[in-house]
């Protein structure tokens, strides 16, 4: 795709933006995007916001 180069992407969803790089794709031909920072969307911290997510349908 892009050679020895990486190309650079904004990875947007529902719950933000965030920048980052298509690299190579891996072994299994799926394309890898790599950042620094917060990713765009929400990571659940306790057991208690993983089963909100569980029963919430998200």
């Amino acid at each position: 795709m892009v050679g020895d180069r990486s190309a650079g992407v904004v990875l947007r969803t529902s719950e933000g933006n965030a920048a980052g790089r298509i690299t190579e794709p891996d072994l299994w031909n799926r394309y890898r995007i790599e950042g620094m920072g917060v990713p765009p969307f929400r990571i659940p911290f306790t057991i208690e916001e993983v089963s909100e997510i569980g029963t919430s349908g998200h």
